[in-house]
């Protein structure tokens, strides 16, 4: 399908996008409206159009793709670079399509640092191409009164927002069930302060149990800095540096108050139609206490990877939650490892939060990034990053991981600690120590020792639970299907027989 369009940008995010048809959308920096069949739809949260977003913003191509100059180029008159990119080796852990790709084919700017062409290649065939044609900077239609507001004769039809027609249900019924749900809120508030603490299988004896000091930043702290130089965008985009290999002690911090504090706050602004729809407050509350008496999870492992594809995670102690004691993968299977048997299963990729310390060019898409510094961590120099999201920055919104606070190895290009907040309140730290380049002899399959069982699988959540072999699976399932039948049988029977009709009754 071929599409061409007029698009008109200028600063404060206005744009203009015209088709042979007419006019297509507009946005005057605060709201956008898309035109179809001659109604304007507005909508409250302006979102770019990707006739255009994708060669204007190319952040994602640094983010995601490894990239290679091939030369020098001239469109019209302007100085262009040709760039290929192949999908990094680290990246496989995203979402989206990028790893998918054999490769993109873009033509850069050498001015602006825009996209003046994009061709995405799949297959050895051009999934999808782009390019901006008859560029003119600073055209005088940008300066000219109401290009970028709606004209006056177009119906609107606002965005409504959801559920806004929706009338809760009434009567004396429905106040009975409202009055039984509150109390059963309240017993399963109450079960949960009071129930048992789970035990753990690690070792307890924590010396750092709680969040380190350095994790607490005040409001102020989040104000824009230094942003980022060259030589701090090719450190996180790994410019030139090998794939990492090496082993590291993983330390990680959680804690889940922030996360249930944010979760009430969102529910208790929903409109009256939607209250409640995470669940009764007083489930939240006693939510809120139970995480606040049980304090922050520190947890350690062992972790050993070499890009892509090898890793081995042992859980050295604190509480994982998680049945097996280790997760190995060779690229082609992975291994778990439990107290009484090794698990195999397909390709399982390294968690996102530890691969995302190993390939930190994710911060370099969708994120306002300001230096703040040298600093160290285990004694490993590097430099610390604060990062807001893009899409909250403008409005000052706060949320579920819009904030980090990151150290970036200022050699290897890894990040050594990674926090993530919650309004301002640091809910989850990751952090790399005692760094030791690979060992010639590390394993990433874990095999079975002496009197374990080796148990193959589909690599699913019921393959931790130790069940029968498949074959011994499937026979045992089909003799319990045989007698639930059976004595679903004799039941039926019987209440035949109960109900029959006699024959002095017919």
């Amino acid at each position: 399908m071929h599409s061409e369009h007029s698009v008109l940008i200028a600063p404060g995010g206005h744009y203009r996008i015209e088709s042979s048809d007419g006019l297509l959308a507009v946005c005057d920096g605060e709201h956008s409206w898309y035109l179809s069949d001659g109604e304007a739809h507005r909508e409250l949260r302006p979102r770019p159009r990707s006739e255009f977003h994708g060669l204007l913003t190319p952040q994602w191509l640094i983010a995601s793709y490894d990239l290679q100059v091939i030369g020098a180029e001239e469109v019209g008159d302007r100085a262009a670079i040709p760039v290929t990119g192949t999908p990094r080796k680290a990246a496989t852990w995203r979402s989206g399509y990028y790893h998918f790709l054999d490769r993109v084919e873009v033509l850069v700017d050498a001015e602006l640092g825009i996209l003046l062409r994009s061709r995405q290649i799949l297959d050895g065939q051009t999934l999808e191409f782009a390019e901006l044609r008859d560029l003119i900077i600073n055209p005088p239609e940008a300066g000219m009164s109401g290009m970028f507001t709606l004209p006056p004769d177009v119906p609107v039809e606002d965005e409504e927002e959801p559920f806004a027609d929706y009338q809760p249900p009434s009567g004396v019924g429905w106040q009975v069930a409202g009055a039984a749900v509150g109390a059963a809120a309240n017993a399963l508030g109450f079960a949960l302060r009071h129930a048992p603490r789970r035990k753990s299988g690690w070792p307890t004896d924590d010396e750092e149990p709680g969040m380190p000091g350095d994790a607490v930043l005040a409001p102020g702290d989040w104000e824009q800095r230094q942003p980022p130089d060259d030589r701090t965008v090719n450190l996180l985009h790994r410019t030139g540096l090998a794939e990492p290999a090496l082993t590291a002690e993983v330390h990680e911090w959680i804690d889940a108050l922030p996360w249930i504090q944010n979760f009430k706050e969102f529910q208790e602004k929903l409109p009256a139609p939607l209250e409640g729809i995470f669940g009764p407050d007083a489930v939240w509350d006693a939510l809120g206490e139970r995480a606040a008496e049980d304090g922050l999870r520190h947890r350690v492992a062992r972790l050993a990877v070499q890009i892509p594809g090898h890793y081995r995670l042992d859980h050295m102690s604190g509480d994982w939650n998680k049945r097996y004691k280790a997760i190995a993968c060779d690229g082609e299977h992975s291994t778990k490892l439990f107290e009484d048997r090794v698990t195999t299963g397909p390709v399982k990729h390294l968690d996102a939060k530890f691969a995302a310390m190993l390939d930190p060019a994710w911060l370099l898409n969708g994120w306002r990034l300001a230096v703040i510094g040298p600093a160290s961590v285990a004694g490993r120099n590097g430099i610390r990053i604060r990062a807001v999201a893009a899409a909250t920055a403008d409005n000052g919104a706060r949320n579920l991981f819009t904030r980090a606070d990151v150290v970036v190895d200022a050699e290897l290009g890894i990040l050594l600690r990674n926090t993530t907040y919650v309004n301002d309140h640091p809910a989850t730290r990751v952090e790399l120590r005692d760094l030791n380049p690979l060992g010639e002899k590390t394993r990433f399959r874990i095999v079975p020792g002496p009197g374990m069982r080796s148990v193959t699988g589909s690599g699913g959540p019921l393959g931790d639970l130790g069940l029968p072999r498949p074959a011994e699976a499937a026979a045992t399932a089909a003799a319990t299907a045989g007698a639930l039948a059976a004595a679903g049988a004799v039941a039926f029977t019987g209440w035949l027989d109960k109900h029959r009709a006699r024959r002095d009754q017919r």
